[in-house]
C-alpha cells in the first residue's frame, strides 16, 4: 500500500498529491486553514478536530458529518436545535412525552453545609437525602419576622392559603390519613373541633350552671319518713359524658302552701330507687352504697312564705357530684321528714346550683 500518487498539472508538469491509500483506492487530503466551509456533502469520520472558529449550526444548509470523535475547541459558540430529539428547547414551549434533554446533576447534602465561601462563585444545586431541593426564603416584604414584625395595613404581604368554603361541614376526605383542605363557613370562619367533644370558649376554671328539675311526687297524706319523690333524672348536668362538679345551692318549691316540714333531697349517681312513693324508704344498704352521692336536709325553718306556696333554700352547700356512667346527668330523690304534709298538687321544682369542673 503506498499512500500519494503523482498527476499531471495543466501545464503538464508532475505534481504529488497527497492520498491515503486504502486498498488501491486513494482518498485526497484537504486542508482548511482559515476561513468558512459552506457545503458538507459527507464526512464519515472526523478524528480531531483542532479549532472551529465559526459556530456550526444545529441544522447545515446541506451534509451530514456522521461522527466527530473529538473537537478541541470551539472557538464561538454551538447553536442546538430546539426539536424534540435536540438538547434545545425554545421558551414556552409545550413539553412532549419523549422529549430529549440534559439532566441537571445535584449534590445529595442531607445536612446543608457550605461548599463554596466566596460570594459570587459558581455552585451546584443541593438537595436532602430524599431528593428534595434546598431552598431559603427571601427575607423580604412577603416574609415576617417571628417575634419582631408587626403588621401594616394595606402593605404587609403574606402568602395566601387556600381553603373551601362549605355553609354546612361535611367531609372533604374519603379515608383517614388523607389531605384534605381547610374549611370556612360563608363568613369566612374557619370551622374547628373541640378536644375531647368539649367546648371551654370563654371559659376559666369552672363553670356554673342552674339546672332545674320538676319532681313529680306522691299526692295523699304523708307519714313520717315516707318517700315524697322517687329517684328522677336531672338532664345535662355535667359538660360531658361522666363529668362532675359541685352542687353550691340547692332551692325547693312547694305549691301546695301546706305548713313548714322538713324533708330531704337525696342525690344520686344510679337510676336506683329509694322505695315505693308514699311509703317508707326501702333502698338496700348494698345500693345505697352505690347510689347515693350525699344528701342536702332542709329544716321547717329554712322555708320562705311565698303566700300561695312556699320555698326552702339552701346555700354554700359544697356536695362533690359526678355523673351517671356514661351520661352528663344526674339524679334526685325527695324523702319527708316526720311532719305529714299532703302535696295534692303533685309536683315539686328542684332548683340546683352546681359549678361544674
Amino acid at each position: 500500500m503506498a499512500n500519494n500518487i503523482s498527476i499531471k498539472d495543466a501545464a503538464a508538469a508532475t505534481v504529488v498529491t497527497k492520498t491515503t491509500d486504502n486498498a488501491s483506492v486513494h482518498t485526497a487530503h484537504v486542508n482548511v486553514d482559515s476561513g468558512t466551509v459552506d457545503t458538507v456533502t459527507t464526512v464519515s469520520t472526523v478524528t480531531a478536530v483542532t479549532d472551529i472558529t465559526n459556530p456550526i449550526t444545529a441544522n447545515p444548509a446541506s451534509g451530514t458529518i456522521d461522527t466527530v470523535t473529538n473537537v478541541a475547541t470551539i472557538g464561538t459558540s454551538v447553536t442546538p436545535g430546539t426539536g424534540a430529539t435536540n438538547l434545545g428547547k425554545a421558551v414556552d414551549s409545550a413539553a412532549g412525552a419523549t422529549d430529549t434533554g440534559v439532566v441537571p446533576l445535584a449534590i445529595v447534602d442531607a445536612a446543608l453545609t457550605a461548599i463554596t465561601p466566596i460570594d459570587g462563585d459558581y455552585a451546584p444545586p443541593r438537595v436532602d437525602a430524599n431528593g428534595a431541593l434546598w431552598v431559603t426564603p427571601t427575607s423580604g416584604a412577603a416574609q415576617a419576622v417571628l417575634g419582631t414584625a408587626t403588621y401594616t395595613e394595606a402593605t404587609s404581604e403574606g402568602i395566601i392559603v387556600g381553603v373551601v368554603r362549605n355553609d354546612t361541614l361535611a367531609a372533604l376526605a374519603n379515608v383517614d390519613n388523607e389531605i384534605a383542605p381547610l374549611q370556612v363557613n360563608a363568613s369566612g370562619a374557619l370551622y374547628t373541633a373541640a378536644s375531647a367533644a368539649e367546648a371551654h370558649v370563654g371559659e376559666v376554671g369552672g363553670n356554673t350552671v342552674v339546672k332545674t328539675i320538676t319532681m313529680t311526687c306522691a299526692t295523699g297524706a304523708l307519714a313520717s319518713g315516707d318517700v315524697i319523690a322517687d329517684t328522677q333524672q336531672m338532664d345535662a348536668a355535667f359538660r360531658v359524658a361522666d363529668g362532675t362538679g359541685v352542687i353550691q345551692s340547692m332551692t325547693v318549691f312547694e305549691p301546695n302552701d301546706q305548713a313548714a316540714f322538713a324533708f330531704d333531697v337525696y342525690v344520686c349517681c344510679t337510676t336506683t330507687s329509694l322505695g315505693t312513693e308514699d311509703s317508707a324508704i326501702s333502698i338496700t344498704d348494698a345500693n345505697a352504697a352505690l347510689t347515693i352521692l350525699g344528701v342536702v336536709s332542709f329544716a321547717a325553718t329554712d322555708v320562705k312564705d311565698l303566700i300561695n306556696g312556699k320555698m326552702y333554700h339552701k346555700s354554700n352547700i359544697g356536695l362533690p357530684v359526678y355523673a351517671v356512667a356514661g351520661t352528663d346527668d344526674l339524679y334526685f330523690a325527695v324523702v319527708n321528714g316526720t311532719s305529714t304534709p299532703t302535696l295534692a298538687g303533685g309536683s315539686m321544682p328542684i332548683r340546683v346550683g352546681i359549678l361544674r369542673d
